[in-house]
């Protein structure tokens, strides 16, 4: 390589090394990393809710989870239905025989409950009935066409995404499980045989299943028959504890179930401290009771931004804020909200009935809570959201906790709530502008290392052939080279240098020139093959870099020899 273009090179590594050296040094920020979105039983705000069609809808749409209710049947099968009664989400109006058995039960919590209770069907009456659309003010068309899929079958269409490298994940909740063991159908054994059965094990457990439910003790249930499965700590799914806005767990009873536990699932009228609004039609004066986290005719409540609330500084500081992400935060838990839906009225009076900018507000690093994770109702606006923010990048907010392989979200610091642990280096302008040095250098060295290779290549006026051998035969001083002609100009007859030609002295006798065969091709060397006449010659063409044209006293020498007789 020319002198000057090594100079350019150093030139350039030395720049390039100083800036990687000032970059070392460089204050750091932090990555932003996007929220989980978790689908709200598949896809409601489309499609009847729980039902394979709309958790593949769901998906498709790029969700990290689909959260699923289990709930029993008569016969010890565990269905995907978000109630312990088929009444407003099944057509089961439309089986007189199976509506005749609706009747009114003693939930253990002291509630009267009347509908037509899964339990009191088998597996075989379910799959007569198809999904309904539960909300009156959603598109109804897709009535009566999906069936009530079992919670097998859903972990099947996920463990057979996972297996082809597609996205997918299992967020499943025990419904009503104290209800289930009173009547003799406890939840927890029968979820764990799924999970086995499906081929969920402790390589996919800790990353792609979360369990959730109102009731702790279910969760421990479903922890202790896991580890009699063989599951070990590390291979564990995380466990969220949920809750509504009517019963917001104190400290201590967070700290407790942070000893086994791994996130909180609240409602979202909890993290964001909404307030009755008499603008949503809403009673202001006795504040949430008797509406707690039911939305108003137009909104659903307040929002108090920018208050003490947000900031979420000190626990019992007087403030009126819950400060339930301090308890949270404190205990090393995550925290995954429900339900963010599009609808108007389930939307707080501040974000002007856009459900983006209350996705902003949930889950956008520096514009609100940050949460982790997403509970949602339409699937599709969601990823929309995400893909139509361009801070964040494509890996969701996760970490390992101590022990166990859970979804949390990173490092927390101080009392402003957790942070990520990807960090990215600051832009630094004399950085950047060292790199673009480096870079124009590295260019230039380049282009003037292809200058240099070029004329070098263009002074060699005779190497037009470098790799080849020419054959020849014996008393011949200069063979062929006539037949090495430029447009009519033949080379001059000085020795080629050495790496040009190789010029071998063979007998003539011993040339093989081979006819060609009846199928086109020569015929082999082996055995008697009879030579053919030689060749004719036919001139060459010149190439591009082919040598100028010979002096006139040089033409007129070659003209001269070209003139003598060939020997024979």
């Amino acid at each position: 390589m020319h002198r000057r273009s090594q100079l350019l090179l150093a030139a350039a590594l030395a720049l390039l090394f100083a800036h990687a050296a000032a970059a070392k040094d460089m204050p750091k920020k932090e990555k932003l990393l996007r929220p989980l979105i978790i689908a709200h039983r598949g896809s409601p705000c489309t499609l009847p809710e729980e039902t394979i069609e709309g958790y593949t809808a769901a998906l498709n749409a790029g969700v990290d989870f689909i959260e699923l209710d289990a709930v029993s049947t008569k016969d010890g099968h565990l269905i995907c239905r978000h109630g312990i009664t088929l009444d407003d989400s099944t057509n089961i109006r439309e089986h007189p025989d199976l509506w005749r058995k609706r009747r009114w039960r003693l939930m253990p919590d002291g509630r009267n409950l009347t509908g037509c209770f899964t339990a009191d069907y088998d597996l075989g009456e379910i799959n007569k009935l198809r999904a309904t659309q539960s909300f009156a003010f959603r598109d109804q068309y897709y009535n009566g066409q999906f069936r009530i899929p079992t919670v097998a079958d859903v972990i099947k269409l996920v463990k057979k995404r996972l297996d082809s490298g597609l996205n997918g994940g299992l967020y499943i909740e025990t419904k009503e499980p104290s209800y289930h063991e009173d009547i003799g159908l406890p939840l927890e054994g029968k979820l764990v045989d799924a999970l086995v059965k499906g081929g969920i094990g402790p390589d996919i457990l800790p990353r792609h299943v979360v369990l959730q439910s109102f009731e702790t003790q279910s969760l421990r249930k479903v922890a202790a028959k896991l580890r009699a499965a063989g599951t070990q700590q590390r291979g564990m799914p995380s466990m969220t504890w949920l809750f509504s806005c009517d019963a917001i767990p104190d400290p201590a009873a967070v700290a407790a179930f942070a000893i086994f536990g791994q996130g909180l699932g609240p409602d979202k009228a909890v993290v964001e401290d909404l307030r009755p609004s008499a603008a949503c039609g809403q009673n202001v004066t006795n504040g949430w009771e008797g509406q707690c986290g039911q939305p108003g005719r137009t909104c659903s409540g307040e929002v108090k931004i920018g208050g003490p609330c947000t900031q979420r500084t000190f626990e019992g500081d007087g403030d009126g804020c819950n400060h339930l992400l301090q308890r949270a935060y404190n205990n090393h838990l995550f925290v995954h909200t429900w339900t963010v839906r599009r609808e108007h009225s389930y939307i707080p009076r501040n974000f002007v009935h856009n459900v983006m900018y209350e996705l902003d507000y949930l889950g956008a690093e520096g514009l609100g809570l940050q949460l982790p994770g997403l509970i949602v109702d339409c699937p599709q606006v969601a990823m929309d959201w995400l893909r139509s923010r361009d801070w964040y990048g494509t890996q969701p907010r996760r970490q390992a906790a101590e022990g166990q392989v859970g979804w949390l979200t990173g490092q927390r610091r101080g009392n402003t709530g957790w942070r990520e642990f990807g960090q990215a280096a600051a832009p630094h302008w004399a950085a950047l502008a060292l790199t673009a040095v480096g870079l124009v250098a590295l260019s230039s060295c380049a282009v003037w290392s292809a200058i240099v290779s070029c004329r070098r290549h263009q002074s060699k006026r005779y190497e037009v052939f470098p790799d080849i051998t020419v054959a020849v035969p014996s008393g011949y001083s200069d063979y062929g080279r006539e037949q090495l002609s430029f447009g009519g100009l033949a080379v001059p007859p000085s020795p080629v240098r050495s790496g040009d030609m190789q010029l071998t002295s063979l007998d003539s006798k011993s040339l093989p020139h081979y006819a060609p065969s009846s199928s086109g091709k020569a015929p082999s060397t082996a055995g008697d093959v009879e030579p053919a006449d030689p060749p004719p010659k036919v001139p060459l063409q010149a190439p591009p870099h082919a040598a100028s044209p010979p002096s006139h006293a040089a033409s007129s020498q070659l003209h001269a020899q070209q003139k003598q007789p060939e020997p024979r």
